[in-house]
């Protein structure tokens, strides 16, 4: 099963998202940002792997994202694995014109959710978008 997670910085920036089956990448989207403070590691790793101590681990590799994640975490940056539900709610955050630490932090605040809460924040949102379409409409 794919898993996506999503990159953001020590000030809630979001910088991309990582796709991954079983711990190896299947694809990485980065975003302006990303792509300026990111894009070289990223590149680099596809070829010679990203480095753990005097090693270097695939990105086919099962162990590549705890490879990446602690790398991260090594550069102050964080990767949060999602579920399809926050996927979705995360999307439907940053189209909306919020800073990008209040994104992160509603982000931060739905991972922590229970799935019951997280379906009623998703309706929420639902609702939210749809004020917007209304409201642009008229």
């Amino acid at each position: 099963m794919e898993t996506v997670s999503l990159l953001f910085d020590d000030v809630g920036e979001f910088l991309g998202e990582l796709s991954t089956r079983e711990g190896a990448v299947q694809h990485a989207m980065l975003t302006r940002v990303g792509e300026e403070r990111l894009g070289d590691h990223f590149a680099a790793w596809q070829t010679q792997g990203v480095p753990i101590g005097e090693r270097r681990i695939s990105f086919r590799d099962t162990r590549c994202f705890f490879a990446i994640h602690d790398w991260l975490r090594c550069m102050k940056m964080e990767l949060y694995p999602t579920t399809a539900i926050l996927l979705e709610c995360w999307q439907i955050i940053a189209s909306h014109p919020l800073a990008a630490q209040e994104r992160c932090e509603v982000f931060r605040s739905l991972r922590g959710a229970s799935s019951q809460e997280i379906a009623a924040w998703r309706l929420q949102l639902d609702d939210l978008v749809k004020r917007d379409a209304h409201a642009s409409i008229h």
